[in-house]
């Protein structure tokens, strides 16, 4: 997901990014994230997510579907199909600046060698983290004349003349994760905000007895994804749990270190509060928690290897939003699929399933989204590093923990 423009929630690498820095970058591009949430949010353009039996336990992900969201329309639950024919694919890449990116370029390079191997040409373009240099190597790729150009957009729009140039000499565009909004670009959403939003503020009222306080994370103040969580938890409190109120709000940044240092601040001045909703990580919490002597209370957070970790240690109940970054290779197969004649919505989304650990509620509240209990060496792996994005795999990818970190 494209917070800050490298990736919503992705774990950083101990740079903290300047407050003004950071909302010039969300305001870039988050907008239509939060926009095609709204517009094609029905089930059937879903990704099944569910992991191959061949695949072992130990390296997938559980990301099977509740039956209310097993649609496979993202990605194809009977496998990658073969390409017709040689294909040349370029693949634009805006940055690479921390893991979940460095994760999401892992995962498409070992589909490309390992499902596609002798079927393509593969172009891997990096391009500067500006607009304008990523127009420039979009100018230089469409020159080559390439099937199609599988990407990340550094903007919403501001990529949209050169991609309809594109477009017009019959070249296929794919966007995924940061998306483009020309009508002609083909998307693939992370997942629908709006719907998960929902699901963090039912779980929230649920597990707290639907009374009592929480703070609430707002990625950085003013951007469209902070906006649209936030919007989604009000809005459920106010209309379906009025016993539970945002007492403040922070800003993490969805990055460890800022989160844990807005927690530490908040949590000395509201040592009571019910719950947190974050957009971050949960081990911030758990670790201002620790430091400050007080009772772990229920989090929701970005879906990472050091949040399940964390709240793992402790038993904490937590909401884990997923944001995968195999993301990557399930556009690389979309892309194929049309250039073999298939035929696919413009917008879908790839995952529709979030995670918990702590008590489990699912037979009292009505999610809009799959919830599945996370499981220590299926979905999370404390021997492994904390950087890890989850879920790791889904589908026949065969991605496992070692392939996605570069090992």
């Amino acid at each position: 997901m494209p917070y800050n423009q490298t990736g919503l929630g992705r774990r950083t690498t101990g740079r903290r990014l300047s407050r003004a820095g950071t909302l010039l970058l969300l305001s870039l591009v988050l907008a239509l994230v939060a926009g095609a949430c709204s517009s094609a949010g029905s089930s059937a353009a879903t990704s099944s997510a569910a992991t191959s039996s061949g695949t072992s336990s130990a390296a997938t992900s559980s990301a099977a579907t509740s039956s209310a969201a097993t649609s496979s329309a993202a990605t194809s639950s009977a496998g990658a199909e073969k390409a017709l024919k040689h294909y040349k694919i370029a693949f634009s890449n805006d940055n690479i600046g921390n893991q979940w990116r460095v994760q999401m370029v892992n995962d498409l390079k070992y589909r490309v060698a390992s499902t596609y191997a002798g079927q393509i040409d593969f172009n891997y373009v990096q391009s500067a983290f500006d607009v304008t240099a990523q127009i420039s190597d979009l100018q230089r790729i469409i020159l080559s004349k390439p099937d199609a150009i599988v990407m990340e957009a550094r903007s919403a729009t501001a990529l949209n003349p050169t991609l309809e140039q594109a477009c017009k000499q019959g070249i296929l565009v794919y966007t995924f994760d940061q998306t483009a909004t020309d009508p002609c670009v083909y998307q693939l959403v992370l997942s629908n905000w709006a719907d998960q939003s929902y699901d963090m503020a039912a779980w929230m009222c649920a597990v707290t007895g639907g009374h009592g306080t929480i703070l609430q994370d707002n990625g950085a103040s003013g951007s469209p994804l902070g906006d649209a969580f936030v919007k989604g938890e009000d809005d459920y409190f106010k209309n379906s749990c009025p016993g539970l109120s945002v007492v403040a709000q922070y800003s993490s940044v969805a990055a460890e270190g800022p989160g844990t240092e807005a927690l530490s601040n908040l949590l000395s001045q509201y040592p009571t509060v019910s719950g947190i909703l974050g957009i971050g990580y949960c081990s911030s919490g758990i670790t201002v928690m620790k430091k400050l002597g007080l009772k772990y209370i229920p989090q929701a957070c970005f879906l990472t290897n050091a949040s399940a970790i964390a709240c793992e240690q402790v038993s904490a109940a937590c909401f884990y939003w997923s944001s995968p970054a195999w993301i990557g290779a399930a556009a690389l197969d979309n892309t194929i699929k049309i250039l073999n004649g298939g035929t696919m919505a413009k917008v879908l989304y790839a995952s529709d399933t979030n995670y918990f650990s702590g008590p489990d509620v699912r037979s009292t509240v009505t999610f809009k989204q799959g919830l599945l209990p996370v499981k220590s060496g299926q979905d999370f792996f404390p021997n492994l590093s904390p950087d890890l994005c989850l879920p790791v795999t889904a589908d026949d990818y065969g991605i496992t923990p070692q392939i996605a970190l570069g090992g």
